[in-house]
């Protein structure tokens, strides 16, 4: 199999597994205790997005926080179909992306998950790992540098 190959199936693999996780997740938390879903339920505990169970009113901070989700998420489409179609741009726009999801992450507040969403999550950001290493590294970072020159 191709390397160019090798790395969109690894790319497509870093946004698969959550997305599995989480369905996976929602379909099984009903098989566990009651106490296990009421902990569940305090995931993002003093977080942007958290709101309180029972609250009437939607804080300001939760309205920035998913506006700021929705740009990061948008941000991250457009750069996986760059990094999908090998553009120059996209080796740039992932890194500041990372960068900035990790700077945000103490803001996310308390992570609560099933195990099965939290393992998925693991084996993805290896594969993130993975994938950042192939953009710079050789053969592939040959293929960024031919997309800039046929612009």
């Amino acid at each position: 199999m191709e390397i160019k190959n090798i790395f969109r199936i690894i790319l497509l693999s870093t946004i698969l597994f959550p997305i599995l996780g989480i369905v996976m997740s929602e379909l099984t938390v009903t098989n566990h205790s009651q106490e296990i879903q009421d902990l569940l339920e305090w995931d993002g505990y003093e977080g942007v997005f958290w709101m309180q169970p029972g609250a009437e009113e939607l804080s300001s901070s939760f309205f920035i926080g998913i506006g700021a989700l929705l740009l990061l998420v948008i941000a991250l489409i457009i750069t996986y179909v760059g990094l999908f179609l090998f553009k120059p741009w996209s080796r740039t726009l992932i890194v500041i992306l990372a960068v900035i999801t990790l700077i945000s992450s103490p803001f996310m507040g308390v992570f609560i998950a099933l195990p099965i969403l939290t393992t998925l999550n693991e084996i993805s950001s290896i594969l993130f790992g993975v994938v950042l290493a192939m953009i710079y590294l050789q053969p592939l970072s040959d293929e960024f540098k031919k997309s800039n020159k046929a612009i």
